[in-house]
């Protein structure tokens, strides 16, 4: 009789699946796990360990484990560049849910090595597991990583990786590369009918084939040759002799840094856009605010900074993607990567390298073209949030 054993660790699942004392591991959790997954796999005559997909809270422990039972590592060819570099296959995510684990999550897949195992057997549609002892197939899953699996074991049980989870309720992965393969292959687990579903993450339940719960429509795939260096509220009104005394930035030092970046980010091939900061010519503004005012000379941008575009957009609050027209040119182009520049970093630079992350591209902070007014202590939770979010700074 095949059995199917839940490992879990915190929020992390692996799967021991087993046919008259002989097993296979269906992923092994993150490092700090090995010691319960090695407990648990010792039970059993190991036979093989079989990857879903390549990141670290599913193969961190695969090549340790490999070398003491001395079996194989199973996993799709597509996915064997993510032992060197989780970039190449970078992640977007929807909803709240996706929001919330993929920046808890980002900082570890990009900062975790993982040991690429030293037997290896590589997987795909339709290979048999009966040659391990297990009555499985494999299903090819694509759309959280190039090469996602699935286990589907005696046509009862289906181990899914994170094409679904259910950190909450049952739905499509909340995480993924590539949206459309990962709609594809929900409808691919939904046609199967009637299976137990093991998640990579939550608890199993029943696939019946109702639709899965997707409340958010998913984001379309980046273009990884599009990248963009956003220059953000360089106007004359924080950078002029006439400005406020609270505008205390080197205007000199950031101009010029700025200028170079420019230079040089639209020789690499990037699009350079520019952002303003416009608030309505209402006499409250007027009178209260005083900088920024729609139709002033200090509204408009910085007279010495170098204007190489006609990419300029303006908005009414911090994150620049609360502009219709900006975010419109953004799904457009679908930026894998934004670069950022300009005022405040405690401000509308931080702000929008939150909305970029939220869209789904790689963030860069050129450090020494952003100015900022705050605090020490600002900046530095500032900073770490950023970071927690996957915001690198250069």
């Amino acid at each position: 009789m095949t059995t199917i054993q839940r490992v879990n660790y915190k929020t992390d699942n692996c799967y021991i699946v087993a046919n008259d004392g002989k097993a296979v591991l269906v992923d092994t959790c993150s490092g700090e796990a090995y010691d319960t997954v090695l407990a648990e796999c010792s039970k059993y005559e190991m036979q093989l360990i079989l990857l879903t997909h390549v990141h670290f809270d599913h193969a961190e422990n695969a090549a340790r484990l490999a070398k003491h039972f001395d079996i194989p590592v199973a996993y799709h060819k597509a996915d064997e560049e993510l032992f060197d570099n989780f970039d190449l296959q970078p992640l977007m995510s929807y909803g709240p849910v996706g929001k919330t684990v993929l920046g808890l999550s980002m900082k570890t897949l990009r900062n975790t090595a993982l040991e690429k195992p030293e037997k290896t057997v590589y997987i795909r549609e339709g290979d048999d597991l009966r040659t391990y002892g297990i009555p499985a197939k494999i299903l090819e899953l694509p759309g959280h990583t190039r090469g996602s699996v699935g286990l589907d074991i005696a046509g009862q049980g289906l181990i899914v990786g994170d094409a679904l989870d259910n950190w909450i309720s049952p739905a499509t992965g909340h995480l993924y590369s590539d949206p459309e393969e990962l709609r594809k292959t929900a409808e691919k687990i939904q046609a199967l009918g009637k299976r137990k579903v093991y998640y990579g993450h939550g608890r199993p339940t029943w696939n019946i084939a109702k639709p899965l719960k997707e409340k958010v429509h998913l984001r379309e795939k980046k273009d990884p040759d599009r990248k963009a260096l956003i220059v953000i509220d360089l106007q004359n009104d924080y950078l002029w002799n006439e400005r406020k005394p609270m505008f205390t930035y080197d205007t000199e030092r950031l101009v010029g840094n700025v200028n170079e970046a420019i230079a040089s980010y639209k020789e690499k091939g990037y699009d350079i856009i520019y952002i303003a900061h416009i608030l309505p010519a209402l006499p409250t503004n007027r009178m209260f605010i005083g900088f920024s005012i729609q139709g002033t000379p200090g509204a408009e941008l910085y007279d010495k900074l170098d204007i190489v575009s006609d990419l300029y957009f303006e908005k009414h609050f911090s994150n620049s993607y609360t502009s219709g027209a900006f975010r419109r040119h953004m799904a457009e182009r679908r930026y894998a990567e934004v670069v950022l520049c300009g005022l405040d970093e405690c401000g509308c630079v931080g702000a929008t390298a939150k909305g970029a992350v939220k869209d789904g591209s790689r963030v860069y902070m050129l450090e020494n073209c952003i100015g900022c007014r705050f605090p020490e202590r600002k900046v530095r939770k500032l900073r770490s949030e950023l970071k927690e979010l996957g915001v690198t700074y250069i």
